[in-house]
């Protein structure tokens, strides 16, 4: 897992090194767990935050990223990329993107990788974001983190752009 999160970041480094206009972008994201439970704590024990700060060049975005957990307290660092979509001038979903991401925890032996997809709409200068995310877990917090808990999230927040 490690080895990864160095070669995406090679690559993130090596790959903003185009002539195009090269623009920062801070994210914050907050969600739940979208698979239902029975316990009345759902949406406590499955809360978590991520922070991400990238630059954008092209059609393309990728920097570092850190989630935290609300229910179980734990922080994990690593790096994500995105690759945004044409989008439908008529349409009223936004800009549509779609990337990968890979942290590890600071804590715990392992990490978690995995898709996102989601929509970037501006509402009055704001970019507001919806984002789904499908993650695979390894190591020891494939036992802590197991399929039926945390797989699918669900996100909203705001990006910035500088």
């Amino acid at each position: 897992m490690k080895k990864l999160i160095v070669a995406l970041a090679i690559l993130l480094v090596a790959g903003c090194a185009g002539t195009e206009k090269i623009q920062p972008a801070a994210w914050l994201l907050s969600g739940a767990n979208v698979q239902s439970a029975d316990s009345e704590n759902e949406i406590e024990d499955t809360l978590e935050y991520i922070g991400r700060v990238g630059v954008q060049v092209g059609q393309t975005e990728a920097g570092i990223a850190s989630d935290w957990w609300m229910g179980s307290p734990r922080q994990s660092y690593g790096v994500y990329a995105i690759q945004f979509l044409t989008a439908d001038p008529n349409s009223l979903v936004g800009t549509p993107y779609i990337g990968a991401q890979a942290t590890m925890d600071v804590e715990e032996q392992g990490g978690m990788y995995g898709f996102v997809t989601g929509t970037i709409l501006d509402i009055g200068g704001m970019d507001v974001v919806t984002e789904f995310q499908v993650r695979t877990y390894n190591e020891v917090l494939e036992t802590q983190m197991p399929n039926s808990e945390d797989r699918y999230k669900a996100f909203v927040g705001l990006r910035f752009k500088f």
